[in-house]
């Protein structure tokens, strides 16, 4: 890994590629790694240093509103420029204007004229589309709650040529991001546009955010804005753990699998080297038909709040479960036409032990509390339980397929 801490502490600095780890230290000893070193503070500090881009935004305003009394600052804005706000007070709060007015300032964007809402799809986030007098557009997402800005992880996966909307500002409580052409994933599946074309770019996609390496044996979950925390991990020891924790929710939901529990255990032993032995690399981690937007020549993945690392044939075989409960077979062979080889037997043995520990999680108990789901979404979640026992229920199958894999 380039540009490593030579001191004690197990930093690691990613500033382009990752390759190496400093040894010492306990087997369960984390791994820290900053992903970037600019904030946004550092942004406004710079533009403070060498003036804003735009020379007519009141440089004091940046982190205020324009709103008020912005007229009497700027005499190049006329009727055109309070016709926009007063169309942007009709659509969007106060709230969101002054944090649209912020962070379009820093990044020296053009007069906002236009602001679309976007509503549907369980949003976490308020996701507003922003035209600008240009007819270029962005989009921003505002925070429930403050968060760290994130961009050191942006500046990261631009710099590894992720295939992910660019970050053109952010606060701790809003985000400003490259406005990506193309459609939801899921709405071409619904809509039967999900041409083989689609599917390679899908497929390339994710070849290029998994072409981002880290060294074997490492994973994580926490990838933060600011670090990621890896540790050495066991995948076949937490394939499993998934496996004994399933055991109550199978006697609920088909109590006849429970004795192959055993052989997927013996399977697990069997595929256990190919999994240690699998290279970790960068993962999306949020699996959603529309966390993928795809036009006419490229795909590109959005919402990067849970980035992972680790076998990323995990992440094809988590891909292929979430698009079998659309178009109920899954990832196509167009799909491999622009990923590539996935590493058989990992994504076999992922993909029934990660449907098995789904379907007999308690998720499917919570969706009727869930206030982020509207009631089309609340029962969509719910067709997708039968679809997920269904194929837990091709256990022999799968069991007989691993062994197949596993003896070649």
């Amino acid at each position: 890994m380039s540009h490593c801490d030579s001191g004690l502490s197990p930093v690691i600095r990613l500033h382009s590629q990752c390759g190496q780890v400093h040894d010492g230290g306990e087997p369960t000893q984390r791994v820290h790694c900053d992903v970037g070193e600019q904030t946004a503070d550092d942004v406004v500090a710079r533009i403070r240093e060498d003036g804003p881009r735009q020379p007519w935004w009141p440089l004091r305003r940046i982190r205020t509103s324009w709103a008020i009394g912005a007229c009497r600052q700027v005499k190049q804005v006329g009727a055109e420029r309070r016709n926009a706000r007063t169309t942007l007070d009709r659509v969007v709060s106060r709230a969101l204007q002054e944090l649209s007015d912020e962070l379009v300032a820093v990044a020296g964007l053009p007069q906002v004229v236009e602001a679309t809402p976007l509503t549907g799809r369980g949003f976490e986030n308020t996701i507003v589309v922003l035209t600008f007098a240009d007819r270029s557009k962005a989009v921003l997402r505002a925070f429930r709650e403050p968060r760290m800005p994130e961009t050191p992880r942006a500046v990261f996966l631009a710099q590894q040529g992720v295939p992910a909307p660019a970050l053109l500002a952010a606060n701790d409580r809003a985000s400003l991001v490259e406005f990506a052409e193309g459609a939801p994933l899921g709405d071409h599946i619904e809509n039967r546009t999900d041409t083989e074309q689609v599917w390679r770019l899908v497929g390339a996609a994710y070849a290029r955010v998994h072409a981002v390496s880290f060294p074997t044996g490492l994973a994580g979950e926490d990838l933060g804005p600011a670090r990621f925390v890896l540790t050495p991990r066991d995948p076949a020891a937490e394939l499993h753990e998934i496996v004994d924790e399933s055991v109550p929710g199978l006697r609920r939901l088909a109590p006849d699998l429970v004795p192959l529990l055993g052989e997927l255990h013996l399977a697990i032993d069997a595929v256990a080297p190919s999994l240690r032995e699998a290279r970790s690399a960068l993962g999306h981690g949020d699996i959603n038909m529309w966390n993928v937007l795809v036009s006419q020549d490229r795909a590109t993945l959005i919402d990067w709040d849970f980035p992972r690392v680790g076998d990323p044939a995990k992440e094809v075989a988590l891909l292929d479960k979430h698009a079998s409960l659309y178009n109920g077979t899954g990832l196509p062979p167009a799909f491999f036409a622009g990923y590539g080889k996935t590493q058989e037997p990992n994504t076999t043995l992922h993909r029934v032990v990660q449907t098995l520990g789904w379907a007999t999680s308690g998720d499917f108990t919570q969706i009727d509390r869930d206030p982020d789901l509207t009631e089309d979404l609340k029962q969509r979640a719910k067709n997708w339980l039968p679809k997920l026992v269904a194929h837990v229920r091709e256990m022999p199958a799968h069991l007989e397929r691993l062994r197949a894999l596993s003896s070649r």
